[in-house]
């Protein structure tokens, strides 16, 4: 592994941090659409669901520059 690691120049620990900021943007994408569709029985969460979905949107953008920055 450290092998193949050095052979493209890549960092494990940038790798796992990319990995965990897309984690993250995944699990707040799908809160959001978790608290939207909860729209349907409690009155209120919509817009909760609606702010989680574009910060899970926003923290996506950044873990993809951040792979990017990697890479590139």
């Amino acid at each position: 592994m450290d092998e193949l690691l050095d052979v493209f120049e890549l960092d494990l620990g940038e790798l796992v941090e990319g990995g965990l900021q897309l984690l993250v943007a995944g699990l707040l994408l799908v809160a959001g659409v978790v608290l939207m569709v909860a729209e349907l029985l409690v009155n209120g969460t919509f817009i909760w669901g609606v702010a989680l979905f574009v910060l899970g949107i926003v923290a996506g953008l950044f873990a993809i520059v951040s792979f990017l920055d990697i890479f590139f």
